[in-house]
């Protein structure tokens, strides 16, 4: 399953307060289909005593249109058709976090994410490996000690280079203007696996971003401008409702596998968040991510 890794962090930590209440805030990247059950399993996870203040899982406070229906065909549909392009704009908060001053001036903000990119998981084992485990605070420093200066996040953690992962995060999704808002109170645990979300993977296989293009990340942007050509591009344009009248019955069958696939590995990915968030607790005594309270 390949389903590994811990991104980073830090030295002392004070205690961090908010109407007397230590407050983690949690940014949770997750697949669409299946999501609210990873969500629930992540609440319970690192709020397990409710936190007595806020406590956010970005990513599931914005209306989605996708992942709210209990079959995988409508699930899908209602991503392809509605939520595509909105997901990079409505599931990364960060700059909103920042900006209102959500999380505090001291409070912490921890973010469970999917990376497909080979060579983040590479990179990963490697400064685990180099003696200097759990001392990362910044992005960039967690770059500069695997050998290679970052200035912003796209290069170090999501492959924003990578003609898919541009799909999924949008041409204007722009990180390296958040990170120093965070500095070292921005706590940011990976669960890396060797694999995309199942519908990211499916738009990939089915090349339906080269038809459907997205303006993704711009308040108020036209949802789509396809191009006209195939079935599936028009079919999204046009807001179709099901995707029996998109889909052939085969790729019906890989979509319902990958979603299949996605929550299995969901599964590991949260039994491996918890090892990996008491692994950090026990390497920096008095810091508590599991009870944080």
């Amino acid at each position: 399953m390949n389903v590994m890794a811990l991104f980073m962090l830090t030295g002392s930590v004070a205690a961090v307060t908010n109407n007397n209440a230590t407050c983690l805030y949690v940014h949770v990247h997750v697949a669409k289909n299946g999501g609210r059950t990873v969500y629930y399993h992540l609440a319970d996870l690192v709020s397990s005593n409710r936190v007595r203040g806020p406590t956010c899982f970005f990513g599931l406070l914005q209306p989605v249109c996708c992942g709210s229906g209990t079959e995988p065909q409508k699930k899908f549909a209602k991503q392809y058709v509605c939520g595509q392009c909105r997901f990079a704009s409505a599931e990364w908060r960060f700059a909103d976090v920042a900006s209102m001053g959500l999380a505090g001036p001291k409070s912490r903000l921890l973010t469970l994410v999917r990376s497909p990119v080979g060579r983040t998981v590479s990179g990963v084992q490697q400064a685990l490996h180099s003696g200097e485990n759990f001392s990362f605070k910044t992005m960039k420093e967690w770059a500069a000690n695997v050998g290679k200066e970052k200035t912003s996040w796209q290069d170090v953690g999501y492959g924003y280079g990578d003609q898919q992962t541009s799909w999924l995060l949008g041409s204007k999704v722009n990180f390296t203007n958040i990170v120093p808002k965070f500095d070292a109170n921005y706590w940011f645990v990976g669960v890396v696996e060797r694999m995309w979300h199942s519908l990211c993977a499916l738009d990939y296989m089915l090349g339906a971003f080269e038809r459907a293009k997205c303006h993704c990340g711009a308040p108020g942007a036209p949802a789509t401008s396809a191009s006209k050509s195939g079935r599936r591009s028009l079919a999204y344009a046009h807001g179709v409702q099901t995707v029996n009248d998109v889909f052939d019955t085969e790729t019906l069958k890989v979509i319902q596998s990958s979603i299949h696939l996605d929550e299995i590995l969901f599964a590991h990915a949260v039994t491996r968040l918890s090892q990996l968030l008491l692994q950090i607790e026990a390497h920096n005594p008095g810091l508590q991510l599991v009870k944080c309270y």
